[in-house]
């Protein structure tokens, strides 16, 4: 699948001339597969599964619950392959519900060209559509025979929990940073100082997102993209909207995700989210709590089955 450069170069003239794409066109290029994809719009839920849990927690100060997320535990009809993501919505749910719909079955390929067309694609219909109905962050990770396959835009996190350290597979896409800085004031865009805050036009925190058509020229849906082997180390992964990081540190959530390992991953979900609104958190705080062995054990094993049957004699 390609995104055409016809049709994604037609962002940058969205706020002259309207947001005339040929969809049509898009859909030529682009084939859909059937799949199992579990998403939901959220309030305050805990999720509890085997292989991974979720609790969202609605912000004490927020009018509403603006976090969604997916969770697909056939893509691309292997068993070896599962995709779980976080969007943290703002200026309404429009973006974020559309792209927990839509992202994870946009996917084509899962090489980094194949995870930027299908953020570009979605992003391109939700604008299409929706111009004037804000945008959204995406933290996503692929489980792909022993891989992690992460991308992210904005500012939620994933964080890989090791038994005695931790690594974020993800960037934050802020004004505060300064590459994100100079791409924007090279685009003719300006960010300045907003309740103490830096903020694109003096609006948005975050630089990188989908949807926010208005501020398109500026809010690029470029994914951070990161591939990590998985090893013996591994505990969980942990995925969050940044209300989680508004009080904790990742060395603070590696520290509680080890202590409580033994736990249900949805406990473990709980335990961080509660830990975040206690402490001080005024956003909403989704937390999704991936628990790595058995997906490591299944890859080790499945690639043993494979030598075996490549061995000749």
């Amino acid at each position: 699948m390609e995104v055409s450069n016809r049709s994604y170069k037609a962002i940058r003239s969205w706020r002259k001339e309207g947001l005339n794409l040929d969809i049509c066109e898009i859909n030529r290029t682009f084939k859909y597969k059937k799949q199992k994809l579990f998403e939901v719009s959220i309030k305050d839920i805990l999720i509890e599964e085997e292989k991974y849990g979720i609790c969202a927690k609605k912000g004490n100060y927020r009018k509403e619950m603006e976090d969604t997320y997916s969770v697909t535990m056939e893509l691309h009809n292997s068993s070896f392959k599962h995709a779980f993501a976080i969007f943290d919505g703002h200026s309404g749910t429009e973006a974020s519900v559309f792209a927990s719909k839509n992202l994870i079955k946009n996917i084509n390929t899962l090489d980094e060209k194949g995870i930027i067309e299908a953020f570009q694609l979605t992003d391109i219909l939700f604008c299409n559509d929706n111009p004037r109905k804000g945008g959204t962050t995406v933290a996503l990770t692929i489980i792909d025979h022993g891989h992690l396959i992460s991308a992210n835009i904005g500012d939620t996190k994933i964080i890989l929990v090791k038994n005695s350290s931790f690594e974020i597979l993800s960037y934050d896409h802020v004004a505060s940073d300064s590459s994100e800085q100079s791409r924007i004031e090279l685009a003719g865009g300006y960010i300045i100082n907003t309740h103490n805050t830096m903020r694109v036009c003096g609006q948005l925190a975050i630089t990188r997102s989908i949807g926010d058509a208005r501020y398109k020229d500026f809010l690029i849906p470029i994914p951070y993209f990161k591939t990590t082997k998985m090893s013996v180390e591994d505990i969980a992964l942990v995925i969050a909207s940044d209300g989680l990081f508004e009080t904790l540190s990742p060395e603070q959530v590696g520290a509680i995700v080890r202590e409580k390992q033994e736990h249900q991953p949805s406990q473990i979900a709980e335990t961080l989210a509660a830990e975040a609104i206690d402490s001080g958190s005024k956003d909403n705080v989704t937390v999704m709590v991936i628990k790595l062995q058995e997906f490591y054990t299944l890859a080790c094993s499945q690639t043993e089955r494979n030598k075996q049957k490549s061995f000749k004699f």
